[in-house]
């Protein structure tokens, strides 16, 4: 019975991991690709930047 109940535990646990991993790694992927292709992405730096002279 205490078996039963540690394995019921330890398939619980792996699964809410392996489901908070892939949730984690979604959501990851999705904020690199909108920091990537947002209007005002790293690329696009020097485009807009002006030098003001005094």
């Amino acid at each position: 019975l205490l078996n039963y109940f540690s394995l019921q535990f330890l398939t619980s646990w792996t699964f809410h991991h392996t489901t908070v991993d892939v949730i984690c790694d979604v959501v990851r992927v999705v904020a690199i690709n909108i920091a990537a292709h947002r209007l005002g992405s790293s690329q696009d730096l020097l485009n807009g930047s002006r030098e003001f002279s005094s």
